[in-house]
């Protein structure tokens, strides 16, 4: 039986191949543990460590790992939109080098404004970022690998001056035009938001 890394759907397969095997009483708990390891998904619990260990319901845990790796995931993401002299502050990421607003993830229970807040300072090192009305409210759908539903809830605010300072999560920032945006590598999402408001000022 091949266990070699693969992709997610690849990985749905193997899994329910293995619960298959398990039917025909073909698969053994190495080949399980080998499974989970790589998903390095069971392994992080101690609880789910000792059933392994003890080799106790694993074909359990396998089924498990089967509704696990069929689940849709979403996220949350609070963002800045700030304007200052009709060209709009961008933050460059430095996995892709895409440009993005400030903000990030809510975090469980936190307030949406709260959370954006707390990013602000983050990412940028400021307290005093006024934070206005919604704007817009974007999402868009990762099918590869996780699969993963990001909603991103966009507000309008003001900084009152220029003295910040990006953290290590991202390697640049701008103060970026209408027809630099047009052209910057970025989810076409924040583009259009970018452009539906600032267009005509």
């Amino acid at each position: 039986l091949c266990l070699k890394p693969v992709g997610w759907v690849e990985l749905n397969k193997l899994a329910f191949k293995l619960i298959m095997l398990i039917k025909i009483k073909k698969c053994c708990y190495d080949n399980f543990l080998e499974l989970s390891q790589k998903l390095n998904v069971f392994v992080k619990a101690e609880k789910w460590l000792y059933i392994l260990r003890a080799k106790k319901n694993w074909r359990g845990l396998l089924r498990r790992l089967v509704n696990y790796m069929d689940k849709k995931f979403q996220k949350v993401a609070v963002k800045a939109f700030i304007v200052k002299d009709n060209k709009v502050l961008l933050l460059q990421g430095g996995t892709k080098g895409w440009w993005e607003f400030a903000g990030g993830k809510i975090e469980y229970g936190e307030d949406p404004r709260e959370a954006l807040a707390r990013e602000l300072q983050e990412e940028l090192n400021v307290d005093n970022i006024s934070i206005g009305e919604i704007i817009k409210a974007r999402s868009r759908i990762n099918d590869i690998g996780e699969p993963l539903h990001m909603v991103f809830i966009i507000y309008k605010c003001t900084m009152p001056d220029d003295e910040f300072k990006i953290s290590d999560e991202h390697i640049d920032w701008k103060w970026a035009s209408i027809e630099e945006v047009k052209e910057l590598p970025m989810w076409e999402g924040y583009r259009e938001v970018i452009l539906e408001n600032m267009e005509g000022q």
